[in-house]
């Protein structure tokens, strides 16, 4: 759902209302969003990149705004259950908001395990992928 983008969202609208040949938005079909604003934000098309003032995110959509949309927000960490402190700095990176000792703790955790050849890397843009690639 973070990926998603307003135009794709408004996109889809017009597609399932021309499908069922009704007005109301997803023409009154329940639809079920799951996703993670906080997450990677949706990607960017050329005319987003022209006009940065172009809504970007779903919630941005006057889709999101026309519909009753009822959110959860899951709060219990189940990973890191056993370690709160640990939970607690993820979280504080989460929403962008961290002290400065929260790079010692990270770095105290780094490298706890022996990276092998061939691991796969997780990357957040063409050019980090590239440049991996041609490395």
């Amino acid at each position: 759902m973070s990926m998603l983008n307003c135009d794709l969202l408004m996109n889809l609208d017009a597609i399932v209302r021309w499908i069922c040949c009704r007005n109301d938005v997803f023409s009154g079909i329940q639809v079920i969003f799951c996703g993670d604003f906080l997450q990677l934000a949706p990607v960017e098309y050329q005319q987003h990149q022209q006009q940065p003032s172009l809504p970007r995110y779903a919630f941005e959509s006057p889709i999101w705004n026309m519909k009753q949309i009822v959110t959860v927000e899951l709060k219990m960490p189940y990973r890191q259950q056993t370690d709160t402190g640990f939970a607690e700095l993820l979280n504080q990176i989460y929403i962008g908001q961290f002290m400065p000792d929260v790079l010692r703790q990270l770095q105290i955790r780094c490298n706890l395990w022996p990276l092998s050849t061939g691991c796969t890397s997780l990357c957040a843009t063409y050019k980090e992928v590239k440049a991996i690639n041609d490395a």
